[in-house]
């Protein structure tokens, strides 16, 4: 006689393989899905990397439009200190000047009154001469 299976000593196996099946074919299909999760997160990762490196390179456009803006107003500085130097050499010049033109007419001042009329005297050439002198030499 041929070797039969008889349906209820099969029946066991046939359900320990179909829920074997049943179980990997389960988690394949998690794994599947987790795939894609895994897969939709790396797209995301990458797409933040892009702006991540976009905005360096912004940044790095920035500082270098920055650093040129800066080296520009440091030029700019430098030559208004330049200018401040040289306008405070003038305003001392002209200081100077004005002191010696202060002397000179102190000096003036006292001359007249040395000069000025005698007694008795309402004024002379001489006077109106020494004081015309001095007010030329001044201008």
């Amino acid at each position: 006689m041929p070797y039969t299976f008889s349906h209820a000593s099969s029946y066991p196996q046939t359900s320990k393989a179909e829920e074997a099946a049943r179980q990997a074919d389960s988690d394949s299909a998690a794994l599947r899905q987790r795939i894609v999760q895994l897969e939709g997160a790396l797209r995301a990762k990458e797409r933040e990397a892009e702006r991540g490196q976009r905005a360096a390179e912004a940044a790095r456009a920035a500082e270098a439009e920055l650093a040129v803006r800066l080296a520009d107003a440091e030029a700019a500085v430098g030559k208004m200190e330049g200018e401040a130097a040289a306008g405070r050499q003038r305003a001392a010049q002209l200081q100077e000047a004005v002191r010696a033109r202060e002397r000179e007419l102190v000096a003036l001042t006292r001359s007249l009154e040395q000069v000025g009329p005698k007694r008795g005297q309402t004024g002379g050439w001489g006077c109106e001469q020494h004081v015309g002198r001095h007010f030329r030499r001044l201008s």
